[in-house]
């Protein structure tokens, strides 16, 4: 039976509270770790009933809600770069299991050490693991997970992480337990998975202002004044005019100069996503296509009478229009994604 409550952990108040206590440089380096989208959140209320009734309809498996047999949509990590801004390309975060007796700090001892340590390392991974703990994979525990606190503070930690698959990761991580059991706790971003929806399934009769990034606008009456039309037009959620990366909306964020500069902004960044996506699979074809060239030419020059001379010479020559090759798509890639972050701000 599904429950009807539920608690969590995920705070932006407690997250925003702590930033806006923070001077302008140590903001420079949230920047900087490219957590600057979460300095734009304006809501701090969890909204009970749409993430009961969100999580009542996700397809753990699919990782999706199912709305209806007909209307459904996924939980992708792009989803999460659209609505936090955060990094949706890099390495796993592999979380490391640590003793249950190893020390860790408390949220009360981050909060202190992150406006008393000077900029360095130790700030940046303190202020990785309180946003980690207070929004983007709380769980159960106030002070968030020991295992993770150990892994951002190991030696060799490196800031080139895909934020945006570890939200969604520990999000259905959290969903899956909190079906599984009698537990009222969900771990994983919640606000995220409240932000995701009013974001894609418009009410027309609500206005939504213009703002970059679209989470600036969705503060909490507005959120309120949105789940309440749909339950007053409708009678329940689910009704919303949902939009995908094929059919940016044409009317769901709007301005003075009319209806079609949110179409145009939200297009153009679905198109370098998709541009983005394109070429990542292109390069790794390629790449493995290059590799076995130099395979097989490694069997024919074991095999083949040709004097080393020679042979050496040649490999030289494709090894080098190999790197040269792997050179210009990695300068092409990065101007794709430098063209999508520039979309974003």
């Amino acid at each position: 039976m599904q429950s009807t409550r539920l608690y969590t952990h995920c705070s932006s108040s407690r997250f925003l509270k702590l930033c806006n206590r923070l001077p302008a440089e140590k903001l420079d380096v949230v920047r900087d770790l490219q957590f600057g989208g979460l300095l734009h959140l304006n809501c701090k209320e969890i909204r009970h009933n749409i993430c009961i009734w969100l999580i009542a309809h996700f397809n753990v498996g699919f990782r999706r809600i199912d709305i209806t047999s007909h209307k459904r949509y996924d939980l992708t990590t792009a989803d999460v770069g659209l609505v936090f801004s955060l990094p949706t390309t890099g390495r796993i975060l592999h979380i490391a299991t640590t003793p249950s007796d190893h020390p860790f700090d408390t949220l009360n001892t981050c909060e202190e050490r992150l406006l008393n340590l000077p900029i360095g390392e130790e700030f940046r991974r303190c202020f990785i693991y309180y946003t980690c703990a207070t929004l983007l994979a709380p769980t159960s525990r106030i002070d968030g997970c020991r295992n993770l606190w150990h892994t951002i503070h190991e030696d060799g930690f490196r800031n080139d992480v895909n934020w945006g698959q570890f939200v969604v990761d520990q999000l259905v991580e959290g969903i899956r337990r909190f079906k599984q059991g009698n537990n009222v706790w969900v771990h994983g971003c919640i606000l995220f998975l409240q932000l995701h929806y009013v974001i894609k399934f418009k009410i027309p009769s609500v206005h939504v202002p213009m703002t970059a990034p679209l989470l600036l606008a969705w503060s909490d009456e507005l959120i309120k004044e949105r789940l309440s039309a749909e339950i007053s037009e409708f009678g329940s959620f689910g009704h919303g005019e949902a939009f995908d990366e094929s059919s940016p909306p044409h009317t769901h964020v709007e301005d003075d100069s009319g209806r079609t500069s949110s179409h145009e902004i939200l297009e153009k960044y679905y198109a370098a996503e998709r541009a983005i996506n394109s070429y990542q699979k292109g390069i790794q074809q390629q790449l493995g296509i290059m590799r076995g060239l130099i395979h097989a030419w490694i069997i024919i020059r074991q095999a083949s009478h040709i004097s080393s001379r020679v042979c050496s010479r040649d490999f030289r020559v494709l090894r080098s229009a190999w790197i040269s090759s792997r050179l210009r798509m990695s300068i092409s890639y990065r101007s794709l994604i430098a063209r999508s972050v520039s979309m974003r701000r």
